[in-house]
């Protein structure tokens, strides 16, 4: 569900994966999303020796070097354009090449934020008030340095918060070779194997009207979109109830987007859905494979 409540979101669109383009005016149709960066933040505080201090300076390497390879990309694009060697860009609109950079975006994005403070403070930034001061400190300074970069390179680049399944497997699996005396201090924490891809660990229950309170207050600093998920129990199924704390949410906090999940396994013997994780189809009984 998409928040177009507030005057301010009139003039963005949404990408399929969630990302918040602001468009400089009302009649673009057209843009591209060109890359997908996503950042290993526990990494970048292991490099730093957890040295608060030392850690905008680890960032800002990151997105100099992220910058300077989507300006590269942006040079190619320009290049077909004119050689008319991508097929999409033989389109025109309104006289213009249908893509252009003007409308070409760069995503960058955070992985493993909840374990990154973690290893800085030994804290849970949902009951510290100093670790989750440090999180909105961390992600104003990031968007500074993007937004920097980015006017030096002439880009459009979108500091946002998604669901990025694969780098969080990959970034800790790799991490636990590279940095294991670090890593093991997240192990009690951490479910192993996997870093944090949103504001807390998918597996992890927590209060709702906490982590819609952090969202709402790290939202002017992810300008490019973010969005949390909120899992439903087994038996929340009405959907007056999903959509009245969707409209209270929507008009009490600075939220922009909120998703429903919730669990349910299919049988490929009977065809039936059945919510929850289920061992054994309710319906017919079948087990194993067929689930």
């Amino acid at each position: 569900f998409i928040n177009k409540l507030r005057s301010s979101l009139l003039n963005t669109i949404y990408t399929n994966d969630l990302y918040k383009v602001t468009l400089s005016h009302y009649n673009v149709l057209q843009y591209d999303i060109a890359s997908v960066t996503a950042i290993n933040m526990p990494r970048l505080v292991m490099k730093s020796n957890l040295n608060e201090s030392a850690l905008p300076n680890f960032i800002g390497d990151m997105i100099r070097s992220i910058t300077k390879i989507a300006a590269s990309k942006n040079n190619l694009l320009e290049l077909m354009i004119k050689n008319e060697t991508l097929p999409y860009t033989l389109h025109e609109y309104k006289g213009a090449p249908y893509i252009n950079n003007d409308n070409v975006f760069h995503v960058i994005t955070p992985v493993g934020l909840y374990e990154a403070i973690l290893l800085l403070t030994d804290h849970d930034y949902f009951s510290d008030s100093s670790s989750r001061s440090l999180l909105i400190k961390i992600l104003n300074e990031t968007g500074k340095i993007i937004r920097e970069y980015s006017e030096q390179e002439n880009l459009k680049i979108l500091f946002a918060q998604n669901v990025r399944e694969e780098p969080a497997y990959r970034f800790s699996t790799l991490d636990r070779k590279l940095y294991p005396k670090y890593y093991s201090v997240l192990m009690t924490s951490t479910k192993p194997g996997k870093y944090s891809n949103g504001l807390i660990e998918d597996w992890r229950i927590i209060d709702i009207q906490d982590l819609i309170t952090l969202d709402s207050e790290i939202d002017p600093f992810l300008f490019g979109g973010h969005t949390i998920k909120i899992w439903l129990s087994d038996e929340i199924s009405a959907q007056e109830i999903i959509m009245d704390h969707l409209s209270k949410t929507f008009s009490s906090y600075n939220v922009n987007i909120l998703q429903y999940n919730k669990n349910f396994v299919f049988c490929m013997a009977c065809k039936r859905l059945s919510v929850g994780i289920q061992k054994t189809c309710p319906v017919c009984g079948a087990r194993g494979k067929y689930l």
